[in-house]
């Protein structure tokens, strides 16, 4: 009977419901479902991103620059082609903080 990990699922299922919040501008539900899939797994890209986009919207820029951060770190391990996205979407968002 062997154990499968489920964190890495239910971290994206946190991501998928706080996206789904900030899109309604629930930016407070945003927080919490994005902090629980961080929480959950640290290594998932999007759940970094979208806590990166929730709390620069509520203008908690330094906390927002060290999610973006760590999305980038998750990204520089990523494949040529979408590395190379996801790190120019991260820099622009990062760069438009005021920090």
């Amino acid at each position: 009977s062997g154990k499968f990990d489920t964190s890495f699922a239910s971290a994206l299922g946190d991501t998928t419901r706080a996206t789904s919040l900030f899109d309604r501008k629930d930016f407070a539900g945003a927080l919490a479902a994005a902090q629980h899939a961080v929480a959950t797994d640290p290594d998932v890209l999007p759940a970094q991103s979208i806590l990166g986009d929730t709390l620069a919207a509520l203008h908690r820029d330094q906390e927002s620059a060290a999610a973006y951060d760590k999305a980038l770190a998750i990204a520089a391990h990523m494949e040529p082609d979408a590395k190379a996205d996801r790190q120019r979407n991260l820099i622009i968002k990062k760069k438009a903080l005021h920090l």
